[in-house]
């Protein structure tokens, strides 16, 4: 599977080193090309299977199906503008804490949540998934080898177990819409 990452941040590289592990690849698209070509040499260090990662400029057109978002929330509005209309039909996975900048409380009204926000700002057609932490549900089934699995991707409210998702690593799915 070809799946974008916006950012290249710590989240970037956790995320992207399990996603080429699993020998999916990965575009960094990067606002800082010395940071993405870094990251991405590190990320083409760690894959497997056939598995390649890049970097492309801020900018660059989105062409994979699946695009995570690592970036502080606060720069999601900003960040995703440009790519608006690219995301129709595109499976868009919010990872990020909703907290203000100042990180002095939630930047999310009360009766929302940041993938809802999110999808406000993209076409309808886009699939808006918000992964949550593993150590938050660590017990929604068994997968391979009967290892729990976690609930790692939901759409408003409607959670989906990632045993029947895609795996992303050794331990690691992406869930199927």
């Amino acid at each position: 599977m070809n799946i974008m990452i916006i950012g290249t941040g710590n989240m970037a590289r956790g995320i992207g080193t399990r996603l080429v592990a699993g020998g999916n690849s990965v575009t960094l698209l990067s606002r800082n090309p010395e940071k993405g070509a870094e990251l991405a040499a590190n990320l083409q260090a760690a894959a497997r299977q056939g598995a390649s990662a890049q970097t492309v400029p801020f900018g660059s057109p989105i062409q994979d199906e699946v695009v995570i978002l690592a970036v502080p929330y606060h720069e999601v509005a900003e960040t995703i503008q440009p790519y608006t209309a690219q995301l129709t039909g595109k499976i868009l996975v919010d990872i990020t804490n909703p907290v203000k900048a100042t990180f002095d409380g939630l930047a999310t009204p009360p009766d929302s949540s940041a993938a809802q926000e999110i999808a406000s700002l993209v076409p309808a057609e886009t699939r808006v998934g918000k992964r949550v932490q593993y150590h938050l549900c660590r017990a929604a089934g068994q997968g391979p080898g009967g290892r729990p699995v976690p609930r790692c991707l939901h759409h408003w409210g409607r959670r989906q177990s990632c045993g029947d998702g895609l795996p992303i690593g050794r331990g690691g799915w992406l869930a199927r819409d």
